[in-house]
């Protein structure tokens, strides 16, 4: 098996945020504020099923877009020569969300590193688990000249995208 058909793929979970934590808990008060709204009014016999309506419909979207949004993995893989970022959402719905072939990387260096200062970026995405430590650096891949894109990667991952890049791929 020679380099060129390297596979290695390496997955990070995004910490949860004190935005997220927030979110969460608004959509959960205000669930309860519309289970409890009608209890006054339970003489009228159209406040109850309405009521169970709007519940439904606020847990329908509780669990399709504020967990999804805020249970989030990436995962990065590299094979035959392409790097590809995928987003897991709540471990069920994996989207491709960025694609990157070795030809058109510019360059693959850590968080710092004087490699990176030739590129000005016009385009910049953070698909990292937002922590520090756990066993992984913090990398930039910079695209296309224009697309900067912040990574966590293990060090297996560098090494088999340096072995085929060499001159593309810096870790110090």
């Amino acid at each position: 098996m020679a380099f060129e058909d390297g596979f290695v793929e390496f997955m990070v979970e995004k910490k949860t945020t004190t935005k997220d934590v927030i979110i969460r808990g608004l959509a959960w008060g205000l669930m309860a504020a519309v289970l409890i709204a009608p209890y006054p009014f339970f003489g009228s016999p159209i406040y109850v099923p309405m009521a169970l309506f709007i519940e439904i419909f606020l847990w329908l979207g509780y669990r399709y877009f504020v967990i999804r949004h805020t249970n989030t993995e990436y995962e990065y893989s590299y094979c035959d020569k392409e790097i590809t970022i995928d987003r897991i959402m709540n471990k069920e719905k994996r989207k491709t969300v960025f694609s990157c072939t070795i030809d058109r990387l510019n360059v693959l260096a850590p968080v710092g590193s004087y490699h990176l200062d030739g590129f000005k970026p016009s385009e910049e995405k953070d698909f990292s688990s937002g922590t520090d430590g756990k066993g992984y650096a913090h990398y930039v891949l910079i695209c296309d000249e224009k697309k900067k894109i912040l990574l966590d990667l293990s060090p297996e991952f560098v090494k088999i995208v340096q072995n085929n890049a060499p001159r593309k791929v810096f870790t110090a």
